[in-house]
C-alpha cells in the first residue's frame, strides 16, 4: 500500500503527536487528561509527552513502508525498438 495521499496522512500524524508532546511539556497550561490520577493538571506530565513522543517515531517508522516509490525503481523495462515495433504491427492487426 504506497500512496501519496497515506504518506501525507501519516506524517500529519507525526507531526500531530509531536505537538501534543510538546503541549504536554509546557508547565502553567491546564491540560486535558482523562486517565490522570495526579491533582494538578497546571504542572508538566512527562509520561503523557513521553506515549506522544513514542506515537511519532512509530509513525515516522511507518513513513518508510507507505512512502511511494520513486519512478526508476518501478519493476518496469523499456521497450526496445523491435518490441515496441511489433507491438504495433499487433494493434494494427487487431484494428482490421
Amino acid at each position: 500500500m504506497r500512496s501519496l495521499g497515506m504518506f501525507v496522512i501519516v506524517v500529519l500524524i507525526a507531526v500531530a503527536c509531536a505537538g501534543i508532546g510538546v503541549y504536554y511539556l509546557i508547565p502553567g497550561i491546564p491540560h486535558i487528561l482523562i486517565f490522570s490520577i495526579s491533582g494538578n493538571p497546571n504542572s508538566y506530565h512527562l509520561k503523557h509527552a513521553l506515549v506522544f513522543f513514542g506515537l511519532a517515531v512509530l509513525a515516522l517508522l511507518g513513513v518508510r513502508y507507505v512512502q511511494p516509490r520513486p519512478a526508476e525503481k518501478m519493476r518496469t523495462r523499456p521497450l526496445t525498438g523491435a518490441e515496441s515495433k511489433q507491438g504495433k504491427n499487433r494493434a494494427e492487426t487487431d484494428n482490421t
